[in-house]
């Protein structure tokens, strides 16, 4: 459990902070030339003293999307542990489920239990309408009615399959809300050998997202921070 913990405080350490445009002073670093120039004219023009800057960290919004529909049944509660874990401990994440469709869950996840709160989230919500996942639908109605609140400094945090069951996978929807966010992360549940296999369309969304890992256990978010924290590609 205590490992679990580590691990998912740093992956939300790194996905909740990044370098912003805005650039403040600092001991070391990029040289600030306005202000270098500025002192060296209050002093006869010669450059004597250097001042550094460098860029401010700023806390984005977390969007995380989990996809709970029965293809990733075997992966759901680590899922939910996950959504759970990084909602409980980071302030600035909204939490969203989707299968068909997808609503916010974030008051249903504050201090529940995540298998309690996975019961709530199919009795209370309609994400379960046909029975069956459809990512084209679920893009086009978040983009309806969730795009106000992506921004630059957005981080989409996508946990799914890609599994559309031969449905129109609505990337019209799921490019222009990558184009407002700020990063588009993806943490695929299923084995790599099964992407883009039958209806697995993971292939259409990934032109759209910064990275793309495997992952269903802890071992593998291991290597996902890591890989984020070092700028790999997926």
């Amino acid at each position: 459990m205590e490992k679990k913990t580590e691990i998912l405080t740093f992956l939300g350490r790194r996905l909740a902070t990044h370098p912003g445009y805005r650039r403040i002073p600092a001991p070391g670093g990029e040289v600030d030339m306005r202000r270098t120039i500025r002192r060296a004219m209050s002093i006869g023009g010669v450059p004597v003293v250097l001042y550094y800057r460098k860029r401010q960290f700023t806390k984005p919004e977390v969007f995380i999307l989990c996809d709970l529909s029965g293809s990733v049944a075997p992966y759901c509660k680590f899922m939910l542990t996950l959504v759970y874990a990084m909602q409980e401990k980071f302030k600035l994440v909204r939490s969203f489920a989707f299968v068909d469709a997808v609503t916010e869950v974030t008051g249903l996840l504050k201090n529940r239990d995540p298998d309690l709160a996975v019961q709530d989230i199919y009795r209370q919500t309609r994400i379960w309408q046909t029975g069956f996942s459809d990512y084209g639908a679920v893009w086009a109605q978040f983009y309806r009615n969730y795009r106000q609140g992506v921004t630059p400094k957005t981080t989409l945090l996508i946990l799914g399959d890609a599994r559309n069951n031969y449905k129109p996978d609505g990337a019209e929807y799921f490019a222009r809300l990558c184009r407002q966010a700020g990063r588009v992360i993806w943490l695929n549940p299923a084995p790599r050998a099964n992407w883009d296999r039958e209806d697995s369309i993971l292939r259409t969304y990934a032109p759209y997202c910064h990275k793309i890992f495997e992952c269903r256990n802890l071992r593998q978010l291991e290597t996902a921070i890591r890989r984020l924290w070092n700028g790999h590609a997926s």
